[in-house]
């Protein structure tokens, strides 16, 4: 159970004076608890198949992109260019990806999936995507329908106040 948290007085007065709705404020409490959940139920999935959830997006990203150069990957990721050195690294290491000289660029280094890579994607992404989606599958029908259509919703407004939510859904490169 999460401790209950004293709001602060500026949150109350918000509520009091109709600013903003308590309903507004309960939903900040519970996705703050859910997107925390949610990211623990993440990894562990991905985890059954080896791979941390970011390795298993590296994977993702080159087998939807083709080959990538460094600086794709980062912005596809969100992260910065010493966390995708590492992810790749390791990747490498397991045989997954590899490095390439860039065509035309002698400054660039082309990141591409090898065989084990491909097999690695095709196996541990589908089971990944089937096991996070047995959560949703536990909600009846008219609430899943009514839960995408608002995640939907709000990624459109996060969109709108300039957030990047080009990671796509659960933080995960798909759409599916």
């Amino acid at each position: 159970m999460v401790p209950q948290v004293e709001l602060p007085a500026a949150v109350i007065d918000a509520v009091d004076g109709g600013a903003i709705s308590a309903a507004s404020v309960r939903l900040v409490e519970q996705m703050g608890v859910f997107g925390m959940a949610y990211r623990r139920f993440i990894e562990t999935s991905a985890g059954r198949g080896g791979l941390s959830v970011a390795r298993l997006r590296v994977l993702w990203l080159l087998h939807g992109g083709g080959p990538l150069i460094m600086r794709e990957l980062c912005e596809g990721l969100g992260v910065s260019p010493r966390n995708v050195t590492q992810l790749v690294d390791g990747l490498e290491s397991d045989g997954l990806a590899r490095r390439a000289p860039h065509p035309s660029d002698r400054r660039a280094t082309v990141i591409e999936l090898t065989t084990d890579g491909e097999a690695m994607v095709s196996e541990c992404w589908g089971a990944h995507v089937l096991e996070v989606a047995a959560l949703f599958e536990r909600l009846e029908g008219d609430d899943r329908e009514s839960l995408l259509r608002v995640v939907e919703q709000l990624v459109g407004q996060l969109e709108s106040l300039g957030v990047d939510v080009a990671c796509g859904p659960g933080g995960h490169p798909t759409s599916a």
